[in-house]
């Protein structure tokens, strides 16, 4: 807790760095079974490394090793999902503003509960990011989605899980789907997740993408202010994606 404090979460408008919660917007909030650290790896102007923690002492180093590996391999798919999509490989990446994307690590620690039935340690929604890479621990408490069934996702030593985030559904006018997903806590074991959502620039203006604009499904919108609903609302399943539908 004495670490804790010295970086408590900051918002910066939208942009939370530190230890602390996300989405406790009054008394009568229902809280997720979860504590989080966020910091920005991406771009320069919102990444803050001394506000990161200092213990253990190779901590910032790690980590930015860590994060610069997966932009590397996010960059690498979103050069074959563009490819998918019948457009240059380096059009997705382009869309999303480049090296002036957004790239945010978030540290989460489920502890022990002993009425789990009773708590969620992540409520059910879908990522507002372009696209997610997950790191876990061998516990299990993921849980995607599929076909109105939860599906608890069995954990793979030194895996990393790759889920697309609503603005890919987005600009991919649904042919790339956002995954629906929750985490769920133990009694008998904490569980810890390291997440990197890799997300467009705020001014970034998205829409369906390579198509003719008349078969698009989605509205277009500023990713600032699709962001501004998201701090802004609870969780809850993929209605923010869905609020674009024309």
């Amino acid at each position: 807790m004495e670490e804790k404090l010295k970086r408590p979460m900051k918002f910066e408008p939208y942009h939370p760095t530190g230890y602390g919660r996300l989405f406790d917007f009054s008394e009568d909030t229902i809280l997720d079974w979860v504590d989080v650290l966020i910091h920005y790896l991406s771009p320069s102007a919102l990444k803050d490394p001394d506000y990161w923690p200092d213990k253990p002492t190779n901590y910032r180093e790690s980590l930015e090793a860590y994060g610069n590996q997966v932009i590397n391999l996010v960059k690498v798919l979103m050069g074959i999902l563009s490819k998918g999509l019948g457009l240059e490989s380096s059009r997705l990446e382009e869309a999303f503003g480049g090296d002036e994307a957004q790239v945010v690590l978030r540290v989460n620690h489920y502890p022990r509960c002993q009425q789990p039935d009773l708590v969620m340690g992540l409520s059910p929604h879908s990522d507002g990011s372009a696209m997610t890479v997950l790191l876990h621990d061998e516990v299990e408490g993921l849980q995607v989605k599929k076909d109105d069934a939860w599906w608890m996702v069995k954990p793979i030593p030194g895996a990393l899980i790759v889920n697309m985030g609503d603005m890919m559904q987005l600009v991919s006018n649904g042919r790339f789907m956002s995954m629906e997903h929750r985490a769920v806590v133990s009694s008998g074991t904490e569980r810890i997740s390291i997440v990197v959502f890799y997300a467009p620039t705020a001014n970034a203006i998205l829409g369906p993408i390579g198509i003719d604009q008349h078969h698009a499904i989605y509205k277009s919108i500023k990713y600032g202010d699709y962001l501004a609903t998201y701090m802004n609302k609870e969780l809850k399943g993929k209605e923010r994606i869905n609020s674009l539908l024309k």
